[in-house]
């Protein structure tokens, strides 16, 4: 697991919305992007070349990623590794940061709490919740991450709690559309000012640290949480960007000293209230009006740099996985090596898993049902 502690911010917090009409450019790692987009290029060649193939670019990424099997069925079996089975792979990545970081024990020092699921997965995320803390009487709200329905829940209306756990994740399509990124998490950091509890935890899936309105709100955390960390679970899937914000023990009396009430809901809730900024051309360009230290965007740079070296290191895998002539030993041998590596993780985090016998060949014609049978009786 990779993780970074972000510099604890100190600075008066000033917030100036700037909205430009037209397309938003990166405000960090700029190498990493062109690379990037050079060896999608290469990946879009590939994909063209090969469509007829049997063997996609799906199942390569698939086996490509050594923790996949965890979740995901195992090719030629009805079985993953894991024998729990959540909706999503998110209960994995959430399980290794709750232990990690002792969040769990913090929890458990209160006998009631209350807890947002606000993410399309909220069964997984709840799950986990419960499994962890069965024996508590907790305070739970599970929502989908819809824009528009959390806005009327939160802001033109009065939540009922202040939340003591408030866990995030965004659409997959919401990642991609960056304004209605931006808008999610402005909305979501308005959400944190109003409810999060005294001492409260905060965590969120993010993508790729590239843009100065998510260094921005990044800035404006670190001065409210006392410990803010860039989290990338072991687990999550290695041919993506995708990173956790953990955020631990809320300061609420830093809302006062930095005039951030105030300044949220003249500025920010006015903004998200505004209809002029679902117009196609105009984005947000920045949040703040603060110089942001060198050295805080300096360890945003390490974060991206050591997931984004990660991911070309995964994408070059699976050009010459392509390229290969023994493609399928190839992959044979990544699948055998991912399914223990995949067991090792289940055994370390004492989650419970199935066996799998070596001769289990994904280009082989098995019946399905035979292979299943054989690894249940062998346990």
């Amino acid at each position: 697991m990779n993780y970074y502690i972000i510099p604890k911010n100190k600075f008066k917090i000033n917030i100036e919305i700037q909205l430009k009409k037209e397309e938003i450019k990166p405000y960090l790692s700029h190498s990493l992007i062109f690379y990037l987009k050079d060896v999608y290029k290469q990946l879009f060649k590939i994909e063209q070349k090969d469509n007829d193939n049997e063997i996609g670019l799906e199942f390569i990424n698939k086996i490509i990623n050594p923790y996949e099997f965890i979740h995901s069925n195992v090719p030629g079996t009805q079985l993953s590794v894991s024998k729990v089975k959540p909706d999503c792979n998110i209960f994995f990545e959430l399980l290794e940061i709750l232990q990690l970081f002792n969040i769990n024990e913090i929890l458990a020092l209160k006998k009631k709490i209350s807890i947002a699921h606000l993410t399309p997965n909220y069964s997984s995320t709840n799950y986990l919740l419960n499994f962890l803390r069965e024996d508590f009487d907790d305070n739970i709200f599970c929502e989908d991450f819809d824009y528009d329905k959390l806005l009327n829940i939160f802001i033109l209306n009065k939540f009922n709690y202040n939340l003591d756990l408030i866990i995030c994740e965004f659409k997959s399509n919401d990642y991609i559309f960056f304004k209605n990124y931006i808008k999610n998490l402005l909305l979501i950091f308005s959400i944190i000012i109003k409810y999060q509890s005294n001492n409260g935890t905060f965590i969120i899936k993010i993508d790729n640290i590239f843009y100065k309105p998510i260094v921005d709100i990044l800035f404006i955390l670190t001065s409210l949480y006392e410990k803010v960390y860039i989290v990338r679970p072991t687990i999550c899937n290695i041919t993506r960007g995708e990173r956790y914000i953990i955020c631990k023990n809320f300061n609420s009396t830093s809302l006062n000293e930095t005039n951030l009430l105030n300044q949220l809901e003249t500025k920010i809730i006015k903004l998200l209230l505004e209809k002029n900024l679902d117009e196609e051309y105009i984005n947000i360009f920045s949040i703040l009006n603060n110089d942001i230290p060198y050295y805080f965007l300096n360890k945003l740079e390490e974060s991206n740099a050591v997931i984004g070296q990660q991911q070309l290191e995964s994408f070059d895998q699976i050009i010459n996985i392509f390229k290969n002539k023994n493609r399928e030993e190839k992959i044979e041998n990544l699948k055998r090596n991912h399914i223990q590596k995949c067991i090792q993780w289940c055994e370390k985090n004492q989650i419970p898993h199935n066996k799998f016998i070596d001769q289990i060949n994904i280009f082989l014609n098995y019946k399905t049902k035979d292979i299943d049978d054989e690894i249940k009786n062998d346990e």
